[in-house]
């Protein structure tokens, strides 16, 4: 609940990268959860920065992560 939902995996074959499809699937994903009243989407990612940088997510200090997004299991133990 509320507007901040956490973007847990985006996975295109390797043999497919680089022909728009990954950002395809973000952009579908961003108008969807906007569709259902999501305001801000939320990721962790150790490796794809550049990648969701390009479809316009912004770096944000893990302290300013909204209680829900804290809370999952994803934020506290897969990057802690």
């Amino acid at each position: 609940q509320g507007p901040d939902r956490l973007l847990r995996s985006v996975v295109i074959d390797p043999a497919a990268r680089g022909r728009g499809h990954g950002r395809a699937m973000v952009d579908a994903i961003a108008r969807e959860a906007a569709s259902r009243g999501v305001a801000n989407l939320w990721l962790l990612t150790l490796d794809a920065a550049p990648f969701f940088a390009k479809a316009g997510f912004v770096p944000v200090a893990r302290g300013l992560a909204p209680a829900g997004i804290a809370a999952t299991a994803e934020f506290t133990s897969l990057y802690p």
